[in-house]
């Protein structure tokens, strides 16, 4: 993974005709957001976005965006939470964010690499259960409207877990 200085490191949200609407690159008190954004949800009504920030080969976080693109938290793990436009450092080196969804309820579901476990946290990153806890590493979730939860794993096997 290589960022430099002059990297781009934002999320666009776009209208249906292609305009930009608004920009999450940098807080209003001047700190980057992101080192390098990969996955990105919306809740059901648009009003919040979940983005998985890579920080590191190893290490990825959550954060979560207002509707407006602010930045509202990170998730840097094990019930670590950095509320508000706070200067980021380093996140925790055994926690990786592999895959990130909203449920119809507005909880979080994330798929976490070192425990090998999907996670369910509140609206605010508060750990309130812990779904799967596997042998090998989920890579991606996702939810049908009947409220069905697939993960896909790191040895190619997709379940249905719920």
């Amino acid at each position: 993974m290589t960022v430099e200085s002059h990297s781009q490191r934002v999320v666009i949200r776009y209208d249906l005709n292609g305009n930009e609407l608004n920009r999450a690159q940098i807080t209003a008190k001047g700190h980057t957001i992101f080192v390098v954004p990969r996955r990105l949800c919306t809740n059901k009504s648009g009003s919040k976005v979940a983005v998985t920030n890579k920080t590191a080969d190893i290490s990825t976080h959550l954060v979560l965006l207002n509707e407006q693109l602010e930045l509202t938290l990170r998730y840097t793990g094990h019930g670590k939470v950095l509320y508000g436009d706070v200067a980021f450092s380093k996140a925790d080196e055994q926690f990786c964010v592999n895959d990130v969804k909203f449920t119809s309820t507005g909880d979080i579901l994330i798929a976490e690499e070192w425990s090998k476990t999907v996670q369910l946290l509140s609206p605010f990153c508060l750990p309130l259960w812990v779904l799967l806890h596997g042998n090998v590493s989920p890579t991606s979730v996702s939810i049908q409207n009947n409220g069905h939860i697939w993960v896909g794993n790191n040895d190619g096997y997709v379940m249905d877990v719920y």
